[in-house]
């Protein structure tokens, strides 16, 4: 079993890489590469999730009981972010952390989000549009010290792209 302190460097660690992979985007965003006027016509090829490392207190209640996180969806053809505006975005929270070798570790929570939801939670930032979304897990209650958090958008011709899974630490106050 891994100490918190271990999960926590864990956490900073994601966090530091994740922030990494934003400043590249906005570096190559302002280098003056090409991006179309119509991005939310593109097909999504894949989707970026950025957790806050830890659980949160959504509630106000003491004791973490949600998830925020930022999602981005990325296009082929545009080296931005583009906005969803067709199509499910799924969010998937997971009881555990993925193993490479290993079957997944069981869903805790499915979150189904249309694109008319997603609007509410749309931000546009210099590196492109994205989505801040606060996620509680309600009665499904994690077992694990550690959780992970996935998503999967699906367009209207039924074509699938999906984000990396990204681990959080479950610690209770």
């Amino acid at each position: 079993m891994r100490s918190v302190a271990a999960i926590e460097r864990q956490g900073r660690d994601a966090l530091r890489r994740a922030l990494l992979v934003v400043s590249v985007a906005t570096l190559v965003g302002a280098a003056g590469c090409k991006t179309t006027p119509f991005a939310s016509q593109e097909k999504i090829t894949h989707l970026n999730v950025i957790t806050f490392p830890r659980a949160l207190d959504l509630d106000g209640r003491p004791g973490p009981d949600g998830i925020s996180i930022k999602v981005y969806a990325s296009a082929k053809e545009n080296p931005k972010p583009v906005p969803i505006r067709k199509g499910t975005l799924e969010v998937l929270m997971f009881d555990g952390v993925f193993q490479r070798q290993g079957p997944p570790p069981p869903v805790l929570k499915r979150f189904t989000v249309a694109p008319e939801e997603l609007r509410r939670a749309e931000f546009t930032a210099k590196i492109g549009t994205g989505y801040q979304l606060s996620l509680p897990w309600g009665t499904n209650l994690p077992t694990q010290h550690i959780m992970s958090v996935a998503t999967r958008y699906t367009d209207p011709d039924g074509k699938v792209a999906t984000s990396r899974p990204s681990s959080i630490a479950v610690l209770a106050r």
